[in-house]
C-alpha cells in the first residue's frame, strides 16, 4: 500500500514537472536593451544589460531608455517578444541584408511613443515572420501611442494576428519587396489598423471595437470581414468576398472630383450591411438629370453583392441628409436622400455601387430620375446583367 502511494505520488509529481517545463521552457530568456556600446547592432553584447547576446532558442526583448535608438538586427532571429518597456523613447528597429525575426510571440508598446519596426530602405529592410504548425493567436498591441510597421510580412495560414491596444497600427509597404507570404488572419480587435500594404493573400477581419482606414491606392486584402468601422479614404482592392455585418459602419470620404472618388473593389459571395456613410468635400450645383455627379463607392468584380444595408446617410454641403429606400418601384434597391437647401438630392445604389449627385424636382427623383434619365438607367441595366445574379433586397 505504501508502495503505491509513493509511486502515485512521484508519478503525479513527474507530470506536474513536465507540464511547468512546457508552459515555461527553461531556455526561454529575456533580455534588455541598455544601448550601452559604441555599436547599434542589436547583437553586440554591450547593448544588453546582461553583457550578454540573446542565445538561440525562444526569448523575449525588452526596449528601454533612449540610448541607441535606431538599432540593427544584422541576422536572422527567433523572439518569444518584443516589448517596448513603460518610459521607452522611440526606436526604430531595422536590419541589415533583409534578416528574418521570426514571432512566437507578441509584440507590445507599453512606452506612450511611436515605435518603428522596419527600416524604409533596402539596406535596412526587416522581416517579421509569423509561423505556427496548429492554430494560434500573435498579439500586436500598440497600447495608447502607436506601431509603424514597414517590415515585410509573412505568416502561416494557422496564424492570426490580433491588433489589440486602443492605439495605431500602420501596415506599410516593404521596401522593393510584396506581402505575398503573409497567408496569415489579421484580425483588428481594438483601435484602429491603417492599411497603405497589398496585403493580397491575408483576409482581414475587423472586431466590434476596431477600426480599418484604408491609406494607399495599392491597400489590398484576400477577404474582408467586419462588424466595426471600415474608413475609406482610399482604394481598397478584395478579391474574395466582403462581408459587412449588421453592425458594421462604412464611411466614404468623397473629395470635390468624383473621378478621385475611393471605391472598395469586392469578389464573389460578398454581403453588405450595416450603415454606410459619405462625406462629400464639394459641392455640385451644375449637376443636371442627364450629366449627374457619380461616386462609383462599389464595384463588384464578381457576382453582385447580396444584402442590404440597414442605413444611409450623407454630409454634403454643411447638411446632414437621411436616405430612404424604396421609393421607386422600379429599382427598389435605391436610396433616395431628403433634398438639400439647395433643393437637390443624392441617390445610392448598391446593385451599381454607385452615389449620384442629381437635381429637383423631387417628382423626377422619386420616380427614378424620369424619362429625361431612361438611357442612364438602361445603361446601368446593361452593367448589372454582367454580374451573376441580382440579390434579393428586403425593403
Amino acid at each position: 500500500m505504501l508502495f503505491r502511494q509513493s509511486h502515485r505520488l512521484i508519478t503525479s509529481t513527474v507530470i506536474g514537472l513536465a507540464a511547468l517545463f512546457v508552459a515555461h521552457p527553461v531556455w526561454a530568456a529575456s533580455y534588455t536593451w541598455s544601448g550601452a556600446s559604441a555599436s547599434s547592432s542589436a547583437w553586440n553584447a554591450g547593448n544588453w544589460l546582461s553583457g550578454t547576446l540573446p542565445t538561440a532558442g525562444t526569448n523575449s526583448l525588452f526596449f528601454t531608455g533612449s540610448n541607441r535608438l535606431t538599432n540593427i538586427a544584422p541576422t536572422a532571429y527567433t523572439l518569444d517578444g518584443i516589448t517596448f518597456q513603460s518610459g521607452a523613447q522611440s526606436f526604430t528597429l531595422t536590419g541589415s541584408t533583409s534578416p528574418t525575426l521570426t514571432m512566437l510571440g507578441d509584440i507590445v508598446n507599453q512606452s506612450g511613443t511611436l515605435q518603428t519596426i522596419g527600416g524604409v530602405t533596402n539596406g535596412t529592410r526587416l522581416r517579421l515572420n509569423y509561423t505556427g504548425t496548429s492554430a494560434v493567436t500573435r498579439t500586436i498591441d500598440t497600447g495608447t501611442a502607436s506601431i509603424v510597421s514597414n517590415a515585410q510580412l509573412a505568416g502561416s495560414s494557422l496564424v492570426t494576428v490580433s491588433k489589440t491596444g486602443s492605439g495605431l497600427l500602420t501596415i506599410n509597404e516593404a521596401p522593393n519587396v510584396n506581402h505575398n507570404l503573409f497567408n496569415s488572419t489579421l484580425r483588428v480587435d481594438q483601435g484602429e489598423v491603417l492599411l497603405r500594404a497589398n496585403l493580397a493573400s491575408a483576409p482581414l477581419v475587423v472586431s466590434s471595437a476596431g477600426t480599418l482606414t484604408t491609406g494607399s491606392s495599392v491597400a489590398g486584402l484576400a477577404t474582408l470581414t467586419s462588424s466595426g468601422t471600415v474608413n475609406m479614404v482610399t482604394n481598397l482592392s478584395v478579391s474574395g468576398s466582403v462581408n459587412l455585418a449588421s453592425t458594421s459602419v462604412t464611411n466614404f470620404t468623397l473629395p470635390s472630383d468624383s473621378a478621385d472618388a475611393p471605391f472598395l473593389n469586392y469578389g464573389d459571395n460578398s454581403v453588405f450591411g450595416g450603415t454606410l456613410n459619405a462625406t462629400l468635400a464639394g459641392t455640385y450645383p451644375d449637376a443636371v438629370i442627364d450629366a449627374p455627379v457619380v461616386f462609383n463607392l462599389f464595384k463588384a468584380t464578381g457576382g453582385a453583392a447580396g444584402g442590404n444595408f440597414s442605413a444611409v446617410n450623407a454630409t454634403y454641403g454643411g447638411q446632414t441628409l437621411s436616405f430612404t429606400q424604396g421609393l421607386d418601384p422600379d429599382f427598389p434597391q435605391k436610396w433616395v436622400s431628403s433634398a438639400t437647401t439647395d433643393g437637390q438630392y443624392l441617390t445610392f445604389d448598391q446593385m451599381t455601387g454607385q452615389m449620384v449627385v442629381v437635381p429637383e424636382p423631387s417628382t423626377v427623383v422619386f420616380a427614378g430620375i424620369g424619362a429625361a434619365m431612361t438611357g442612364w438607367h438602361m445603361l446601368k441595366k446593361r452593367r448589372s446583367r454582367r454580374h451573376a445574379a441580382r440579390p434579393t433586397f428586403e425593403v
